[in-house]
């Protein structure tokens, strides 16, 4: 036999973790499953004879009328129950998870299955109100930029919308992220509505301390000043969705009372279903087992990522602080879904403010949602679907020799080499022929070359020489083809302060680069770089189209443009040039450090040839 240590359900031995919140589930020693049980029977007995006397709400229901009665049949002679009592406790424990399914489906029923096949005009028009008025200004008088807006929302929604087909919705700990999300983005809407107005502080500030300790159960101080104030170095903005930085400075919270593990059967049954709230003090316990889960969720994601380490556990000022965001963020949640749980009793013109504020609500999480399991879909799936690999690669530049006209540039670089090797003068032969901007009229010199700088085949051809030595033939690199000749070796002071080798060289290039003929102000680019660039963009444009084509989804394209003010576009328009000033200057600032900056012989980076910094 084994047990929950969280919700203390007990499983058979063959059972490893939980299915109620995945805690792994402990061994519980015979004798102790003897006495539990003898304890559980024993108080199972009280709470019977306790509700034969008790109102009859169960006798009302139909489907316990007859477990009712049966529950009230005479005990037999001596210890223990009857097997007709034993019965009736199974039925009893049956109907409660029954209504605790219930209850759960009524509390997050539609979490994390938003419908990602349409957006409507009205959703749309949500959608950009909240553009800044040169944006809007934009969308109304360009028919293209509205008509690309729908395109970018309707491949968002489809590519979401194959990722849930493909089960990543599915996956437990997406699943997890989705729906404290979802979470998250009703309690900061809320914090915005009921408390926009108070003046500016952090997210969830205005919740007390008293609240907080409430919710773990701790015995609150009596003042109910808000969080905010008590802690005024917690980080804006921060939620549960992020475990918050190590450095913020904010008091640790005071952790919460450990649940007592004597809740005895009837207790225990509530808590596994998730009724347990009736009975009083399971509050914290769900709490803890929440932000248990919620926690293990957020770190099998961040490890997923790669920004957690496998064996990385985050620090105690973390957890605390995550802690008590997550408390916050589920406080606002719940205040929240009451309120729009208790519309229908509400007066007309604050029920439509509230219908509202939901209808916002669900187009924010749907698009977080769609957002959300575009990003896990495509770090999990797509990127290797789209991967290019170097024998792709090498056919296609082969089926396509004209990318490259190879034998014709090596052609004249030999050509070149032969003029060198008869006795031509090289500076002179760079300045003819080289088509390295870089070093071109400088007769092809590269002073005080660090090692490691430039292509390995490069440096590798340089250092072979003697100086004043020419290679005795073309050396190829992604670049083009070079002739190479070493000019001197010597020695710099590195960035460490000691010395480093460095080597004077010169250069004539044949370059082999090629420039994106779609893309004419692009830098000039090796041509398998291009090839590669050119075969992973059509992969993703075919690919795109077969995930259209197989989520159809319909954005309507004719919803309306709020028309932004004379005195809004004024002012964004001011900011805007402010910023652009702002800029300028600190361009300015950074040039003229640049002029006053002692040179290093050196051309700019950008200028190099066969440098790998390109």
């Amino acid at each position: 036999m084994k047990i929950c240590p969280t919700c203390n359900e007990e499983f058979e031995n063959e059972v490893e973790v939980c299915p109620n919140d995945e805690t792994p589930l402990e061994a519980v020693a015979e004798e102790e499953v003897a006495e539990e049980e003898a304890a559980e029977t024993a108080e199972a007995v009280e709470e019977a004879e306790a509700e034969e006397t008790a109102d009859d709400a169960t006798e009302e229901e139909s489907a316990g009328d007859a477990d009712a009665e049966t529950a009230q049949a005479p005990e037999a002679e001596g210890e223990g129950m009857s097997t007709l009592q034993k019965a009736s406790i199974i039925v009893l424990v049956v109907l409660l998870v029954g209504a605790g399914l219930v209850f759960w489906k009524s509390k997050v029923g539609g979490h994390g299955d938003a419908d990602l096949s349409s957006m409507s005009a009205q959703e749309m028009q949500a959608l950009v109100k909240d553009f800044n008025p040169m944006q809007l200004k934009a969308l109304a008088e360009s028919p293209e930029q509205k008509k690309q807006l729908v395109d970018n929302i309707g491949q968002l929604l489809a590519i979401a919308s194959q990722a849930k087909k493909e089960g990543i919705a599915d996956e437990p700990h997406v699943k997890g992220e989705i729906e404290n999300m979802r979470i998250t983005l009703l309690a900061m809407a809320y914090d915005k509505k009921i408390n926009g107005d108070k003046g500016p502080m952090p997210q969830f500030g205005f919740v007390s301390e008293d609240q907080v300790k409430e919710f773990w159960g701790e015995e609150g101080s009596g003042d109910a000043k808000p969080a905010a104030e008590a802690n005024a170095n917690t980080a804006p903005g921060a939620d549960a969705n992020t475990t918050a930085n190590a450095n913020t400075e904010a008091p640790k919270p005071e952790t919460a009372a450990k649940p007592k593990q004597d809740k005895g059967f009837f207790v225990s049954a509530l808590d596994v279903v998730g009724l347990g709230w009736l009975v009083g003090g399971a509050d914290a316990r769900r709490h803890e087992a929440e932000f248990k889960i919620f926690l293990d969720n957020k770190l099998a994601l961040l490890r997923e990522r790669g920004q957690f380490k496998a064996d990385q556990e985050p620090s105690e000022d973390e957890i605390n602080q995550a802690r008590d965001a997550f408390a916050k963020t589920r406080i606002y949640y719940e205040e929240a879904e009451n309120k729009l749980n208790s519309m229908s009793s509400m007066p007309e013109a604050e029920r439509k403010e509230w219908e509202e504020f939901k209808e916002s609500f669900e187009l924010q999480a749907k698009l977080q949602e769609a957002q959300f399991l575009v990003q896990t879909y495509v770090q999990d799936k797509l990127s290797k679907k789209l991967e290019v690999t170097d024998e792709e690669v090498k056919k296609y530049i082969a089926d396509h020799p004209e990318l490259t006209n190879s034998a014709e540039k090596l052609k004249k670089a030999e050509e070149v080499l032969k003029k060198v090797q008869a006795g031509e003068d090289f500076a002179a032969l760079a300045k003819e022929y080289s088509e390295d901007p870089g070093s071109k009229e400088n007769g092809g010199l590269y002073e005080n070359i660090a090692k490691g700088q430039f292509a390995p085949e490069f440096e590798a051809a340089a250092l072979a020489l003697e100086p004043g030595k020419v290679a005795d033939k073309v050396i190829k690199t992604d670049f083009g083809y070079h002739i190479i000749k070493l000019e001197k070796k010597g020695e710099a002071k590195g960035a460490d302060g000691n010395a480093a080798p460095t080597y004077d060289a010169r250069h004539i290039l044949i370059s082999t680069l090629i420039k994106d003929p779609d893309n004419p102000t692009a830098r000039d680019m090796p041509v398998d770089q291009f090839v590669k660039q050119k075969l992973e963009k059509e992969k993703q444009e075919k690919l795109l189209e077969e995930i259209k084509k197989n989520n159809p989804v319909n954005i309507a394209a004719d919803f309306k443009v709020p028309e932004p003010s004379a005195e809004e576009l004024q002012k964004i328009q001011k900011q805007q040039e402010e910023q652009l000033k702002q800029m300028l200057e600190q361009q300015k600032g950074a040039s003229d450090g640049d002029e006053k900056a002692p040179a290093n012989g050196d051309a700019p980076a950008e200028e190099k040839g066969p440098s790998e910094k390109e």
